[in-house]
């Protein structure tokens, strides 16, 4: 029985078991990043009734593009009241150089990711472009783990 489990289910040991066990799902980027020929490895965990973690590696291809904005669905509806950062993105370069960033929420559907721009003596969010953090190619890659409450 998938979850989340309703009032009334009768769940097996192997619906309790499987808690916390990651499960594979197909990341929708819903803008600032065309998928093209890339290839993403995206998987998610239910800890308890309400918490999910999540990870996500996409690979630029060729015919991939960061276009901008990055926005990402979460694999189910998630509790949006809370507005802090739920996680930490890294970027790497196809020569081995690395960015780091957060993730914030979007909405209950959706969260966005920003790399960490130094601006004079602070680090700062930033939204990522074609250009930002680094001009993006072939084999770069984005990297994502967030927790989440969900709703």
């Amino acid at each position: 029985m998938p979850f989340p489990f309703s009032s009334g289910d009768v769940l097996t040991a192997a619906d309790l078991n499987s808690i916390g066990q990651f499960v594979s799902f197909t990341p929708n980027f819903a803008t600032g990043l065309t998928v093209g020929n890339g290839t993403s490895i995206a998987d998610y965990a239910l800890v308890g009734e309400k918490m999910c973690f999540i990870r996500i590696r996409f690979t630029l291809g060729s015919t991939s593009a960061v276009t901008g904005q990055v926005r990402i669905a979460y694999p189910f509806t998630v509790d949006d009241s809370f507005i802090g950062g739920l996680g930490e993105c890294n970027f790497e370069d196809n020569s081995g150089n690395e960015v780091f960033g957060r993730v914030f929420r979007y909405s209950s559907t959706q969260f966005h990711i920003c790399w960490d721009k130094v601006s004079g003596n602070k680090i700062i969010p930033d939204f990522l472009s074609s250009s930002q953090p680094f001009t993006w190619t072939t084999n770069d890659k984005i990297s994502v783990k967030l927790l989440v409450k969900l709703q």
